[in-house]
C-alpha cells in the first residue's frame, strides 16, 4: 500500500514536466549527487584532518592542546568566507548563463580542494601506512607533511569562498530548467533534496568507514576533486529554458564593471541587514524567526561541526567517526533588486546565525580544551562534563528558547490554524505593509500588468 502511494506520487511528480525539462532534471539531479559526494567527503576529511594535526602538534611540542579552539575558529571562518563569495558571485549570474557560471565555479571549488594535497606530499606527507589500517596509534600521524596546521585556515577560507559562490548558483538552475512555475519547483526541489541529501548521507559514512581508515585524512578527500569535474561535466549539457533576467539594481547602472557591481553587492547586503534588521526587530510576525531561524541554524551547524569533532575525536578515539554522526550541510544565499523585505529579513538572519557561529564556537571549543586540560589532558583526561553543559545544558536552553518563540505570533494559540495575522496561508499574500510602508510583495495590479503583458509569465504564476 506504502510503496504504491510513494510510486502514484513519483509517477504524478515526474508527468508535470516536458521532455526538456526530464532531460535537465536528470542532468542536475546526476550533477548534484556527484556535487554532494564530494564535498562531504572534502568537508569530513577537513575536519578530521584539523583535528588530528592540532592534537599532534600539542603532543610534539609537549604544550597543551587548543584543538576544538581552532577547529571552531576554522568551521566558523569557512562558513563566514562561504557568505562572502555568494556575495562575490552574484554579479556574474547577471552578466553569464547560470548554467556557465556553476560549472567554472565547480571545477575552480575542485582545484582549490586539492591545495592541502599538494602541500601535504610538497613537504613529505603520504599515504596513511598499511600497519595504521587496522589499528592506529592514537598518537602517530608520522606520515603528515611537516607544514604549519594553522595553514589550513587560509586555505580553507578560501575553499569557503569557492563554496559559496556554487550553492548561490546552484539554487538558481531550478529556475532556469523550468521556468517560473511555483509547483513545478515544488516538485523539483523536493526530489533534488532527497538525492542530495542521500548522496551526502552515503559520502559521510564512505568516507569515515572506507576512505580515512585506508587513505588517511590527508588524502581520504582525493576524490571530490574528481567528482566536482564529473558534476561540472554533468551540468554542461544542461539545456536552460528562456526565463525572464531582471534588471540590475539602480545603484550599479545598466552595464557596470565586475568590481563596481561586487561593491554595489556588498553595499546592498549591509543595506540589507540594516532593513532586515528593523523588520525583525520592530515586527511581532517576523521577531520569533530569530530564534526559530538563527539559533536553530547556529545548532544545527554547531552539532555538525563543534560537537561532532569532540565526541569523535575524545569519546570514540576516532576523528574520522565524526562523518557517521554528521548528517549534511547547507545554507543560503543573497540576490534581489536593490533590497527586498524579504531579501532582507533573510540576510539579517543568516549573518545573525554566522555571526552567533563564528563567536561562540571558538569559545566552546577553549572551554572543551580546557576541561580536557585540567581533567588530566593525554594522560587520561575527558570532556564528559563539557559535553553535558555544551549539548546538554546549551541545546536544552536553545529548544526552550526556540518551542517558545513559536507562541508570538497572532493566531499561534490556536491549534492548526487556517489564519496568522489575518492572512490566509494557503494562498499567496498580494499586498502587506509592514514598517515603514515597505510593500513583502508586488502589488496586484503590477502584477496583473507584467502577465498582459509577457503571456509566458502567466503559465509561471
Amino acid at each position: 500500500m506504502i510503496l504504491a502511494t510513494v510510486r502514484e506520487s513519483v509517477r504524478s511528480s515526474w508527468g508535470m514536466f516536458n521532455a526538456v525539462e526530464r532531460r535537465n532534471i536528470f542532468l542536475y539531479i546526476l550533477g548534484i549527487a556527484f556535487y554532494k559526494f564530494g564535498l562531504e567527503a572534502f568537508n569530513g576529511s577537513i575536519l578530521a584532518l584539523a583535528t588530528n594535526r592540532y592534537d599532534y602538534d600539542a603532543f610534539l611540542n609537549h604544550r597543551p592542546a587548543k584543538t576544538f579552539e581552532r577547529v571552531g575558529l576554522l568551521s566558523g571562518l569557512n562558513q563566514a568566507c562561504q557568505c562572502v563569495g555568494s556575495i562575490m558571485i552574484a554579479p556574474l549570474v547577471r552578466r553569464a548563463p547560470a548554467r556557465l557560471v556553476l560549472v567554472v565555479s565547480v571545477v575552480l571549488f575542485g582545484l582549490f580542494t586539492g591545495i592541502l594535497m599538494v602541500v601535504d606530499a610538497a613537504t613529505g606527507g603520504t599515504i596513511m601506512p598499511p600497519e595504521f589500517r587496522g589499528d592506529h596509534p592514537a598518537m602517530d600521524f608520522h606520515y603528515y607533511g611537516d607544514y604549519n596546521t594553522d595553514g589550513i585556515i587560509p586555505i580553507y577560507c578560501v575553499t569557503g569562498l569557492v563554496y559559496g559562490m556554487v550553492e548561490l548558483i546552484r539554487r538558481i538552475i531550478p529556475r532556469d530548467i523550468v521556468g517560473g512555475n511555483i509547483q513545478k519547483l515544488r516538485r523539483l526541489d523536493a526530489m533534488v533534496h532527497v538525492f542530495y541529501e542521500t548522496s551526502g548521507t552515503a559520502s559521510a559514512f564512505c568516507t569515515a568507514l572506507a576512505l580515512i581508515p585506508t587513505l588517511g585524512n590527508n588524502y581520504s578527500f582525493i576524490i571530490t576533486p574528481v567528482f566536482f569535474a564529473m558534476a561540472g561535466a554533468t551540468w554542461f549539457f544542461i539545456k536552460e529554458a528562456d526565463t525572464f533576467q531582471p534588471p540590475p539594481p539602480p545603484l550599479m547602472g545598466k552595464r557596470p564593471t565586475y568590481i563596481k557591481a561586487v561593491f554595489v553587492s556588498f553595499y546592498l547586503f549591509g543595506e540589507s541587514i540594516w532593513t532586515g534588521s528593523k523588520l525583525l526587530l520592530t515586527n511581532r510576525r517576523f521577531i520569533w524567526l530569530i530564534p526559530g531561524y538563527s539559533i536553530a541554524f547556529y545548532g544545527h551547524r554547531y552539532l555538525e561541526n563543534g560537537l561532532a569533532p569532540a565526541v569523535a575525536r575524545r569519546y570514540l578515539g576516532h576523528s574520522a567517526w565524526a562523518n557517521i554522526i554528521v548528517g549534511g550541510s547547507n545554507l543560503g544565499e543573497l540576490l534581489a533588486q536593490n533590497v527586498s523585505p524579504l531579501g532582507a529579513v533573510m540576510a539579517c538572519l543568516y549573518t545573525t546565525y554566522i555571526v552567533t557561529y563564528a563567536i561562540i564556537s571558538p569559545l566552546l571549543g577553549q572551554y572543551i580544551d580546557s576541561v580536557y586540560i585540567k581533567t588530566g589532558g593525554r594522560d587520561g583526561g575527558d570532556i564528559h562534563s563539557a559535553i553535558h553543559n555544551v549539548a546538554g545544558v546549551q541545546y536544552s536552553v536553545m529548544a526552550i528558547i526556540i518551542f517558545t518563540s513559536t507562541f508570538i505570533p497572532k493566531g499561534a494559540w490556536r491549534i492548526n490554524p487556517k489564519m496568522l495575522f489575518n492572512q490566509n496561508l494557503d494562498a499567496d499574500l498580494e499586498v502587506t505593509e509592514i514598517g515603514d510602508g515597505i510593500d513583502l510583495k508586488k502589488k496586484s495590479h503590477e502584477r496583473e500588468t507584467s502577465l498582459s503583458t509577457n503571456p509566458r509569465d502567466r503559465e509561471s504564476w
